[in-house]
């Protein structure tokens, strides 16, 4: 069932950039029915104990990401609802290694993601790439001179040649793509608008705030309607990545191998030390 509902909210995601809420909530209500039958059949309180942490750990996780803008709330709520069907009395590390798993194919997700935009829109990042690098300049010169720095250290030690270079990769690709995410801004007309939009700027029409950033993550019906009052023809809002797919595919990934993050950190680990 749990498999359904995240196929269904991934297509749903990719065609029209939302989750509808009675997919969601569905979700939600599956997962609460599933540890009520768990509990009543066999009442264990470490088991409840673990659950709670479960759920605790995937809501924080899920309304962090809200907050910061890189989730829509239906995401969110997925893996509240994935926290307490990924919780079993027979397989307690379920979830736990689901999450892992998930970080590491949201990573990669998110960057192929993050590069097709570019691809896409290559003219106008790479406008707002030279704008960047103007302002920041120094952090790049410091992410190329780490990653030499490491290849230069390849001939004394492989290892710590591999860190650096790691490391100057990982910062100058955060460097780089940090601009992609301009390149998800558009404008749209307020008549387009839907509830849970990312609205970027403060809308102000004769002194009186209609929407604040800083104080709302995205745009609830009742704002849009005076948005619409008061004459607002248009916004620019950030149209996200589809990010519901990634959650499907870190479930498959764990029901095929349910600790593949920790086998790939452990054998690189053994191959370090020993």
């Amino acid at each position: 069932t749990s498999f359904v509902l995240l196929v269904l909210a991934s297509l749903h995601d990719l065609k029209t950039r939302e989750v509808p809420d009675y997919l969601s909530y569905a979700f939600i209500a599956l997962g609460v029915m599933v540890q009520c039958y768990y509990l009543i059949k066999h009442f264990d309180a470490s088991y409840l104990v673990n659950v709670l942490v479960n759920f605790l750990g995937g809501a924080g996780f899920g309304v962090l990401m809200y907050k910061a803008r890189q989730w829509g709330g239906a995401d969110a709520k997925i893996i509240m609802a994935l926290s307490l069907c990924l919780s079993t009395p027979s397989n307690k590390w379920l979830f736990a290694n689901y999450f892992l798993n998930f970080l590491l194919v949201g990573a990669f997700y998110g960057v192929l993601g993050s590069s097709f935009l570019v691809v896409k829109n290559s003219k106008k990042f790479l406008k707002a790439l030279r704008k960047d690098f103007k302002k920041s300049r120094d952090y790049y010169f410091l992410s190329l001179l780490v990653f030499g720095s490491g290849v230069l250290a390849l001939p004394f030690n492989a290892y710590i040649s591999a860190a650096l270079v790691l490391t100057g990769l990982v910062v100058l690709a955060a460097l780089i793509l940090k601009n992609a995410d301009k390149l998800m801004i558009k404008k749209v007309r307020v008549s387009e608008l839907t509830e849970g939009d990312w609205v970027v700027d403060r809308v102000v029409v004769d002194g009186e705030v209609l929407f604040d950033p800083k104080k709302s993550v995205d745009a609830n019906l009742e704002q849009i309607s005076l948005m619409k009052k008061k004459g607002v023809r248009s916004v620019r809002i950030i149209e996200g990545i589809p990010f519901t797919p990634s959650l499907l595919l870190a479930f498959l990934l764990t029901m095929v191998k349910q600790d593949f993050f920790l086998s790939i950190v452990m054998g690189l680990a053994f191959q370090a030390f020993f």
